[in-house]
C-alpha cells in the first residue's frame, strides 16, 4: 500500500503491560490471552488513513520491558518520531516505572519534537484497577503528554490512539515543511536584495 509519510514509533513500558497485545490488536485485529514476553525487540507496520488523501505508514517497534534488555532497547530510540509509554492500570508498579521510561527518553533522545503519549492499558480489568483514570491523565498533563486508556482485549481506543498519533505526526511534518519553505523564501529574498 502506498503512503505519504513514514514514521518510526517505539512502544515502551514494563514487561506484561500489554505492549505486544496493543500492537497485535492494531495490526492483526486479534488478542491472545497467552502471555509470551517479547525477547529483544520486534516490529510491525500499519498504514493509517487520517483523511481522504493522506496515508501515514507507521513502523511500530515493540520493546521488551525486562530490565536486562534496556540497553538494547535504547539503541532503537534513534530516529523515532514518537514514543508510546504504556503501563498496566492494574499495576501501580508499572505506572511508577512509566516515569522511568519517560526519563529514559529525555535522557537518550536529543530531539524536542518527538511525540510522547502515555497509555494506561488493560482498562478491561476495572475490578483490579490500581491507577485511577484521572491520576494517569493528570500525570500526563503535568509533563505535557497526551493520554489514552486502552484495552487490547476489548479493542478499546486502540485505533483512536494510533489515528491520533498519526494525525499529530502529519501535522508536525506539515509545520516543518512550511517553516523550511518560509526560511527558503527569506534566503531567496536576501539574495535578490541590493
Amino acid at each position: 500500500m502506498c503512503y505519504d509519510e513514514l514514521f518510526k514509533i517505539l512502544i515502551l513500558g514494563d514487561s506484561s503491560s500489554g505492549k505486544t497485545s496493543i500492537l497485535d490488536r492494531l495490526v492483526n485485529n486479534q488478542f491472545s490471552n497467552n502471555y509470551i514476553a517479547t525477547i529483544g525487540i520486534d516490529f510491525n507496520v500499519k498504514t493509517i488513513k487520517i483523511d481522504n488523501n493522506t496515508k501515514i505508514k507507521l513502523q511500530i517497534w515493540d520493546s521488551c520491558g525486562q530490565e536486562r534488555f534496556r540497553s538494547l532497547t535504547r539503541s532503537y530510540y534513534r530516529n523515532s518520531a514518537a514514543f508510546i509509554i504504556c503501563y498496566d492500570i492494574s499495576s501501580a508498579k508499572s505506572f511508577q516505572n512509566a516515569k522511568f521510561w519517560i526519563d529514559e527518553i529525555e535522557k537518550y533522545v536529543d530531539k524536542d519534537d518527538v511525540v510522547k503519549i502515555l497509555v494506561g492499558n488493560k482498562n478491561d480489568l476495572e475490578d483490579l484497577r490500581q491507577i485511577d483514570y484521572e491520576e494517569g491523565k493528570q500525570y500526563a498533563r503535568t509533563i505535557g503528554m497526551d493520554f489514552f486508556e486502552t484495552s487490547a482485549k476489548n479493542n478499546t481506543n486502540i485505533n483512536k490512539l494510533f489515528h491520533h498519533l498519526s494525525s499529530i505526526l502529519n501535522d508536525e511534518t506539515i509545520k516543518k515543511l512550511e517553516w523550511n519553505k518560509n526560511l527558503l523564501d527569506i534566503k531567496n529574498r536576501r539574495k535578490n536584495c541590493c
